[in-house]
């Protein structure tokens, strides 16, 4: 029960870009349209979601993925969730409640081991985000072939440096 409690607090609480531009439907008060792929989340805790095909996130040469665009050091502004630089956008005037989000402490971009979920097969992703609240890890990513995704912290397994030099290779 109080993990259900502190989800549905983040229900309230987060707001997720996530796959594409939004799209608004003006017969509920300019509320997101969630009967299509894109959609802005204002209400809806999504913990996991997978976009492969979001054209706003083009594949990237593995070479390269350092050279992402991401924010370190804090939380990205709803622009920087709007050009790509991010993807999970946290208002914190929505609620006072999420002042103790915050992003977590590791220097971005990193890659990471990720299982695919509709592949079922582990993939290297391109983590361009974490946020730590209390009781949860959240990470953005971006896959190699195109498009984003997000899941939990604990699904992800940090490529080492050995690691992402033979990756590179």
């Amino acid at each position: 029960m109080k993990t259900f409690k502190f989800f549905c607090l983040l229900t309230i609480l987060i707001f997720v870009e996530s796959c594409n531009n939004p799209s608004v439907n003006e017969q509920t008060n300019n509320a997101p349209d969630i009967s299509s792929k894109n959609y802005v989340s204002t209400a809806v805790l999504m913990n996991d979601w997978d976009c492969p095909d979001n054209i706003d996130f083009p594949a990237i040469d593995i070479k390269s993925w350092n050279q992402v665009p991401i924010v370190n050091g804090r939380l990205p502004t709803y622009e920087e969730t709007q050009n790509g630089t991010a993807l999970l956008y946290i208002d914190k005037n929505v609620n006072p409640d999420l002042q103790e989000a915050k992003p977590y402490d590791m220097m971005l971009p990193k890659l990471a081991y990720f299982t695919n979920p509709r592949t079922k097969k582990e993939e290297i992703v391109i983590v361009i985000q974490i946020v730590e609240f209390t009781n949860f890890i959240w990470v953005g990513f971006r896959y190699l072939t195109g498009g984003n995704g997000a899941s939990k912290f604990k699904e992800f397994r940090f490529l080492s440096d050995s690691e992402v030099e033979n990756a590179v290779k």
